[in-house]
């Protein structure tokens, strides 16, 4: 009988022990991928951070993802030799394995949002930029946008622009009907930079 009880204590400690492994081998491996996680959101950071601080780049309509291994970059510029500038100051941070581009070239870019001459046609307009950032927020629309990712949006003078990265197709997204209607709306355009190629 003692013997008995021996041997299921013995096992019951070597259960305990198996279990606590694994849960140490559990934590370990979280704290890895968190790790890995940190370091991955801080060369996109940095990349950022690099793009913003050139002052002929117009990083905000510049999409970064890094995986770790792989450098994405997509979005919109003002000309090839912008690309090749845009492209080396995130291979410098990242040292990426690999490098894919999207790119869709145009000329008039903004730094910021487009400077008015007076106070209430700049009160006007970033009424219009909320009222548009809330549409396309809007559950009628996000169904719209699963494959895209609204790059930028702009308002001047009552015309609004969109900047879309269109990750899958289809790459024709109909919002007109989103952001016509918005009161003060006095133009639309949507412009697209696509990750994927035509079938």
């Amino acid at each position: 009988m003692t013997l008995r009880i021996l041997l299921a204590l013995a096992i019951a400690v070597l259960v305990q022990c198996s279990r606590a492994a694994g849960e140490s081998d559990a934590l370990s491996d979280a704290w890895t991928a968190t790790k890995q996680e940190a370091k991955r959101l801080a060369v996109i950071g940095q990349i950022r951070a690099t793009l913003i601080d050139r002052k002929d780049v117009k990083s905000r309509y510049v999409r970064v993802r890094f995986d770790g291994k792989n450098l994405q970059l997509a979005g919109f510029v003002q000309s090839t030799n912008m690309i090749a500038i845009i492209e080396q100051a995130a291979r410098e941070v990242a040292k990426p394995e690999r490098v894919e581009t999207f790119w869709a070239i145009q000329d008039n870019l903004q730094d910021h949002d487009p400077y008015k001459t007076f106070v209430e046609e700049q009160t006007s307009d970033f009424g219009i930029w909320l009222k548009v950032k809330a549409s396309l927020a809007s559950p009628d629309v996000r169904p719209l946008l699963k494959n895209a990712v609204v790059q930028a949006v702009d308002v001047d003078h009552g015309k609004v622009t969109l900047y879309l990265i269109v990750d899958a197709p289809p790459a024709e997204i109909d919002l007109a009907p989103h952001i016509k209607g918005i009161s003060g709306v006095k133009g639309y355009e949507c412009r697209l930079a696509k990750t994927y190629a035509a079938p």
